[in-house]
């Protein structure tokens, strides 16, 4: 373990924007020696001097601020952004976990890029580990879903980001403010070189879930791209989780 993270207890944040994404955390822990808590929609977990506490944000960058804000008032010495993201990179496929460099807006240049936290990097796999394909890059964060893949391209040739979310720059902000270093682990979930129909980006929108079947009645064929789609998440789920997991064993030494 690096002797940045040498503390008598750490205390670490962990940033999901939907539950889907912080399950795949808690199927990781779920044989662990751990204690483990549920409280005001926080889950959180000990290991010896390693506490973690797991929020889900909801969408959006905004949401992230404001759940990270709660974080860092409660006192957590460091913080992870995890989740799915979309490619943007075309080596990048489905299931392959991505690490921030930096983070950086899509569409506003008057942002400045955030560098993620060397010392929390340290503690990730190694690259080529777990037979996972885990690459740095830049992420790029974006105001709304990104569905056609002549934007993605349009944003990493802009950006030079390998990958695109709609949180991390909002808790990215906080941590700087509040000098609290972070970090940020995602896994693809839509590559580059793949188009989601508008109608998938609208039903996403919906967060109500009687909203939800209302708008799949209305459009049955949306089932087969849905289905797809969830096939995919399961996939980035099962390898962010595995890593993020592999992480905490890491720091606890």
């Amino acid at each position: 373990m690096s002797d940045y993270l040498r503390t008598s207890r750490i205390r670490l944040g962990v940033l999901f924007a939907l539950e889907m994404e912080q399950r795949a955390l808690e199927r990781v822990l779920a044989e662990s020696r751990s204690w483990s808590r549920k409280r005001d929609g926080e889950m959180g977990w000990t290991f010896g001097s390693l506490e973690v506490s797991a929020i889900v944000s909801g969408v959006g960058r905004e949401r992230c601020a404001a759940a990270a804000e709660r974080l860092v008032r409660r006192g957590v010495h460091r913080l992870v952004c995890a989740g799915f993201a979309a490619g943007l990179d075309p080596t990048l496929s489905v299931g392959d976990v991505v690490v921030a460099r930096r983070v950086l807006l899509a569409h506003d240049n008057s942002g400045e890029s955030i560098a993620s936290d060397q010392g929390l990097l340290s503690v990730l796999p190694p690259m080529g580990s777990m037979n996972i394909h885990i690459q740095p890059c830049d992420i790029a964060t974006s105001d709304h879903i990104v569905c056609a893949s002549e934007e993605k391209n349009r944003l990493h040739q802009a950006t030079g980001a390998g990958a695109l979310d709609m949180e991390s720059y909002g808790a990215a902000e906080v941590c700087r403010a509040g000098r609290v270093p972070f970090a940020v682990i995602r896994s693809i979930s839509d590559a580059a070189n793949e188009d989601i129909p508008q109608d998938v980006a609208d039903f996403l929108s919906l967060e109500a879930a009687l909203d939800r079947v209302v708008f799949i009645l209305s459009k049955p064929g949306i089932w087969r791209t849905l289905l797809r789609l969830r096939g995919q998440a399961d996939t980035a789920a099962e390898n962010l989780g595995d890593v993020l997991g592999m992480m905490l064993l890491r720091m606890m030494g």
